[in-house]
Formats: C-alpha cells, structure tokens, sequence
C-alpha cells in the first residue's frame, strides 16, 4: 500500500487545485474581474493619492507571490486568477515611478484588484508517545494545507492566514481495506496565530 501520509499530501493537492478552480470562477478572470471589481468599488473609489499607495503595496505584494513561488516551488498553487495577476504585474510595472505622471486609468485598476491569495502544502513531522513501557513511538506527519490572502495594504498589515485542512497520518502504508483519516488534532488557531507572530 502507499504510505498515509503520502496520500494525506495528495488530497490536499487535489484540495489546493479546487480552490484554484473556485477563484477563477469567483472572479470571472483576467482584467474582466478586475473591471468588475473596479465598477462595483466606483461609488467609493479613493483619492489618487491612496491608489498610488495601494499600487505600491500591489507591487510588494507580487514580489512575494514570486518569492513563495520560489520558496515552495512544489507546495505552492495560486489562489488567484493566474491571467488577472498577469494583467495586474503588467499594468503595475506601466505605472513607472512617477505618481504624478502616471496613467489614471492604469491607477484605478490596479487600486481595484481583488486581494491575491495562494495556497502552500505545509509538512511538519513529529511523533506520538508510546502507550506502553517498552513500545517504539510512532513516528507522525502532518500535512497542512494553509490559504494565504494578501490584504490590499499588505505589507502595512498582516497577512490573512487559514487553514483549509490538515491531516495527521503515520508513515505506514495504507491497506486498501482501510479508510484515510487524521490520527490526531491541531490547534489551528495556535498554528495560525504561531504562524502570523514568526511572520511579523
């Protein structure tokens, strides 16, 4: 059989690529999302000067997709709309360096853009105490689909941190008369909370 918690990871990469899937029709993709974003935010569209701010975290912002991309090259799936981030990168790098100067129509559409949001494939290892005097304690897997939103002021405020789910698996194989299910709970606020302090 295949190991628990090699099939743990598989689900939550199935789990990953749906939420993908979820986004984009959420979104209705691409610029047309971002247009649609953009004209339901019309009534209360904020100052130049506040877009300029948002376009300058929006940059920050795309830099760290790529470097979690980087970092978690396997773990790593994008949340968001992969052709509506292309279209934000694009509109952010032809806004140049000067506010004053800068195309107004670019400004409000990358002001409006939807929070960007990944996901990452987490694994912690660990082990459950032997029951018994005598007995080996069995060595445990955690695998940790975590969802990371990025607030449109970020990096000015912390990130959005949720747990989709997670399994605790042993590293035996699994019988094929057996069911795959978590051998034990986290504390997902804890982690959460663990998580957000580390990345203050």
């Amino acid at each position: 059989g295949v190991p628990a918690h090699e099939l743990a990871r598989a689900r939550l990469r199935e789990l990953a690529h749906a939420l993908q899937t979820g986004a984009k029709g959420a979104a209705g993709g691409g610029a047309e999302g971002a247009s649609a974003a953009e004209g339901a935010g019309a009534s209360c569209e904020p100052p130049p000067e506040e877009q300029w701010a948002i376009a300058e975290c929006r940059r920050s912002q795309l830099e760290e997709l790529e470097c979690l991309e980087a970092m978690f090259a396997d773990e790593f799936v994008l949340v968001s709309s992969a052709g509506g981030v292309e279209r934000l990168r694009e509109l952010s790098e032809s806004l140049g360096e000067d506010a004053a100067g800068t195309d107004a129509a670019a400004l409000r559409e990358v002001a409006a853009h939807p929070p960007l949001e990944c996901s990452l494939q987490l694994t912690a290892h660990g082990e459950r105490p032997a029951a018994e005097e005598g007995e080996r304690a069995v060595p445990l897997v955690a695998s940790i689909l975590l969802r990371v939103r990025l607030p449109v002021e970020y990096p000015k405020t912390p990130p959005v941190l949720a747990i989709e789910d997670v399994m605790v698996t042993t590293q035996e194989p699994l019988g094929r008369d057996k069911m795959l299910t978590t051998v034990a709970r986290l504390n997902e606020d804890a982690l959460v909370a663990a998580m957000l302090e580390r990345a203050a």
